[in-house]
C-alpha cells in the first residue's frame, strides 16, 4: 500500500510537471495493495486521468489453463469521478474466502480445485477462473495477460509465477520477491483543453444516467455511503460462533432456562461472538429471547431441530420452528441444523433425519409464502443442514442413504473434538487434525457447503487415550488445554477460511439428567467457557474471547 501510494503521488507530480503523462512502476510488493481504485481516485482528485494496476501472487488460471499462472487484477470506485474497479477473475479472492468461512457453495464456472477440476466448494478452490463463463472467459483472460505484462516484465517483477529474465538473479544478491504494480496519471489537457474535456465528460455522464446506465463505481459509492451512515452488519455465519442451549441444569424443575437467565447469557455472548447456535426448538420462550437478543445485538442464529426416537417430539420441534419462522424471525435465523449427530452417535435411521429435513424445508417455504401473501419481502431462506461427526460424512458414499441425504442439504456440519482422538493441544498444535477432516469432507462432497459446526476441548474429566492405530497419545482435560486449543483453532480456521462453532458458553450439567453421557468421568459436561453457574474458570475465557 505504501509503495502504491508513493507511485501514485510521483505519477501525479510528473503528469502535472510535464502537462502530459506521468507513469511510475514499482516492484517487490509482497502484501496486498488494497482497493486499487483508491490510487486511481487519488490521481483523479488531482484533476488527472488515472489508471492503476496491481499484480498478485499466481492465483487466476487463464482461459484453458489448469493451475494458476498469474495475476489478473486491475482498478476500483466513486461516481463523483468515474472509476472502474475490475478484477479479471469471475469472483474475487476475498469473496471465495468469505464463502469458505460461511460454508456456502460457489457459483458454477468460478474456480478449479488443485487437480484442475471445476469446483463449487470454496474451501477446495485452488485457482479462480476468468469472468465471462465458458463462452467468453477468453476475453477476461486476454485482459489479465495484459495486466500480467504491465505489472510484470514492464516493471521488472515476476510474472506468471516466473521471475523476469533480467532480474532472475535478483538485485544486490537478493532473489526477486512479490509482484509488481503500475499507476498511470494523464493530464486531461493532453489532447484537448482541460475545461472542454471536463464539460464534455459531465455531458456524457448526464446522458448515460438519463438512459438508465449504471456508471462504474455507483454501487460501491452507495454501499460506502450506507455503511458510513448505518454501520456494517456482519453475517455471523462465517465467524467463530458459540453454542447456547437454553437448558436447565440437573437440579429438578423445568427443562428450559428462564428467559431472564437466557437474556443474561446473550448479553455475555454479545461481546464474544457474532453467531449463536442452539440445538432444539422445544424451549420456545427461551429461544425467542435468543432470537430477539441476537437481532438487537447484530448477531445471527444457527437454530437447531432435535431429532430423536420419539416421532411426536420431532414433529413438535418442527411445528415450533415453523411458528418462529412464520413470526418473522427468518432474518436472524440463517442456518437450521436438523439433528445433532443423530445417526452417528444417537443411532437414528438416516430416513428419519431425511424426513425431518423435508418437513423443515416445507416450513421454510410456508413462512416465505406467508410473508409474501402479507405484502412483506421475505428474507433469504436459511440454509438447511445436518451435523454429524466427520467419519459419518466420509462414509456417505454413492448408493448409500446418507449420500442421498447429502444431496438434499445446503450445508454439512462436521463435529470434531480432538479430546476423543486422544490428542492433547498442550503437546502439539492439534487444529490441523480437525480442519483436515473438514477439508476431507468437503473434497468428498463437492457441491455442498461444509463447515465445522462444533468443536472444543473439555476443562475437566479423565484422560482419553488415542484409539487403536491412532498413536500412543493421551488427551488430558484442563483449562490450559482448552485455552491452547482455542488459540490453535483461531489461527488455523482463519488461515483456511473455515467457519467454526465453539462449544459452548457454559458447562452442560443439564446433560446429567436429560442426556447422560455414556462415557465415565464427566468430561462430556465440561466444555464451556464458563462453569454451570456462569463463573469464570480462571483462564479459558480470555483466549476464546479473542478468538470470537
Amino acid at each position: 500500500m505504501v509503495a502504491m501510494a508513493a507511485a501514485a503521488d510521483e505519477a501525479i507530480r510528473l503528469a502535472t510537471l510535464t502537462g502530459t503523462v506521468g507513469v511510475v512502476g514499482t516492484t517487490g510488493t509482497t502484501s496486498g495493495s488494497g482497493a486499487i481504485g483508491y490510487y486511481a481516485r487519488r490521481v483523479a482528485a488531482a484533476g488527472l486521468f488515472g489508471l492503476a494496476a496491481s499484480g498478485s501472487s499466481p492465483l487466476v488460471a487463464p482461459s484453458g489453463a489448469r493451475p494458476p499462472a498469474g495475476t489478473l487484477r486491475p482498478p476500483p470506485p466513486p461516481c463523483d469521478v468515474i472509476v472502474a474497479d475490475i478484477g479479471t477473475s469471475a469472483l474475487s479472492y476475498w469473496a471465495v474466502r468469505a464463502a469458505a468461512a460461511a460454508g456456502t457453495a460457489l457459483p458454477a464456472h468460478v474456480a478449479l480445485d488443485a487437480a484442475g477440476t471445476p469446483t463449487v466448494t470454496a474451501a477446495a478452490a485452488a485457482a479462480l477462473l476468468p469472468f465471462g463463463g465458458p463462452a467468453a472467459a477468453h476475453k477476461a483472460s486476454a485482459l489479465g495477460v495484459l495486466v500480467e505484462w504491465l505489472t510484470g516484465p514492464a516493471v521488472g517483477a515476476p510474472a506468471a509465477g516466473v521471475p523476469h529474465a533480467a532480474t532472475a538473479a535478483g538485485r544486490g544478491g537478493h532473489p526477486p520477491r512479490g509482484w509488481g504494480n503500475v499507476v498511470v496519471a494523464v493530464s486531461p489537457s493532453l489532447l484537448r483543453p482541460a475545461a472542454e474535456v471536463a464539460a464534455d465528460t459531465a455531458a456524457m455522464v448526464a446522458a448515460l444516467c438519463a438512459g438508465g446506465t449504471r456508471l462504474p463505481g455507483v454501487g460501491g459509492d452507495a454501499r460506502r455511503a450506507a455503511a458510513a451512515a448505518d454501520g456494517v452488519r456482519v453475517d455471523g455465519r462465517g465467524s467463530p460462533g458459540r453454542t447456547c442451549p437454553p437448558f436447565r441444569p440437573a437440579d429438578g424443575g423445568d427443562f428450559c432456562l428462564s428467559p431472564e437467565v437466557v437474556a443474561a447469557d446473550m448479553e455475555r455472548l454479545r461481546g464474544l461472538t457474532p453467531r449463536v447456535r442452539t440445538y432444539s426448538a422445544v424451549c420456545d420462550r427461551a429461544n425467542r429471547v435468543i432470537y430477539d437478543a441476537a437481532r438487537a445485538g447484530g448477531m445471527t442464529v444457527d437454530a437447531g431441530v432435535w431429532v430423536g426416537p420419539d416421532a411426536a417430539a420431532v414433529e413438535r420441534e418442527v411445528v415450533l420452528l415453523a411458528a418462529v419462522l412464520a413470526d418473522g424471525y427468518g432474518d436472524v435465523i440463517r442456518t437450521i441444523w436438523v439433528g445433532n449427530e443423530a445417526t452417528s452417535i444417537h443411532g437414528m435411521p438416516v430416513a428419519t433425519v431425511a424426513g425431518a429435513v423435508h418437513r423443515v424445508r416445507t416450513a421454510v417455504a410456508a413462512a416465505a409464502a406467508s410473508a409474501t401473501a402479507a405484502g412483506r419481502v421475505p428474507p433469504p431462506p436459511p440454509r438447511v443442514g445436518v451435523t454429524e461427526i466427520g467419519a459419518h460424512w466420509l462414509a456417505a458414499t454413492a448408493g448409500t442413504p446418507a449420500a442421498a441425504l447429502v444431496r438434499s442439504l445446503d450445508v454439512l456440519g462436521v463435529q470434531e473434538h480432538p479430546y476423543y482422538a486422544g490428542v492433547d493441544p498442550l503437546a502439539a498444535d492439534v487444529s490441523g487434525i480437525v480442519l483436515d477432516r473438514v477439508a476431507a469432507v468437503a473434497a468428498a462432497h463437492p457441491g455442498v457447503a461444509v463447515t465445522l459446526s462444533e468443536t472444543g476441548f473439555p476443562t475437566r474429566g479423565p484422560p482419553w487415550r488415542a484409539p487403536p492405530g491412532g498413536g500412543n497419545t493421551t488427551a488430558t482435560p484442563s483449562v490450559a488445554a482448552a485455552a491452547a486449543y482455542a488459540i490453535q483453532v483461531e489461527a488455523a480456521a482463519a488461515a483456511r477460511g473455515v467457519g467454526a462453532t465453539w462449544i459452548g458458553l457454559a458447562d452442560d450439567e443439564w446433560k446429567r439428567r436429560w442426556a447422560p453421557s455414556p462415557y465415565p468421568g464427566g468430561a462430556d459436561y465440561a466444555w464451556g467457557l464458563l462453569d454451570c453457574a456462569r463463573g469464570d474458570k480462571g483462564g479459558v475465557l480470555p483466549p476464546p474471547a479473542r478468538w470470537a
